[in-house]
């Protein structure tokens, strides 16, 4: 199971990057403790950071990625909380 858990830490966070732009498609830099790393976009349900911007444009996020355009997501607050949700 730790292995498992390592992995799925791995596969989340694979590339350091300086900018959204540095990192694979269907990924966003994202700081996490203060240091930068690709991280995959989230999905309904996950939490999720706000954007004005195209993704690509933003150079970095703060502690989770933006929500995955192309899945119809968008990030809204809910109970104090940044959450992907289905655009209406």
């Amino acid at each position: 199971i730790l292995v498992l858990a390592c992995y799925a830490s791995y596969v989340e966070m694979s590339e350091d990057c300086e900018k959204t732009k540095d990192c694979p498609h269907g990924q966003a830099c994202v700081t996490l403790d203060g240091s930068p790393h690709c991280k995959e976009l989230a999905r309904k349900g996950q939490l999720c950071s706000p954007r004005t911007k195209p993704i690509r444009e933003v150079d970095t996020f703060q502690d989770y990625p933006p929500c995955y355009p192309e899945h119809h997501l968008r990030c809204k607050e809910k109970n104090n909380r940044y959450v992907c949700v289905k655009q209406e």
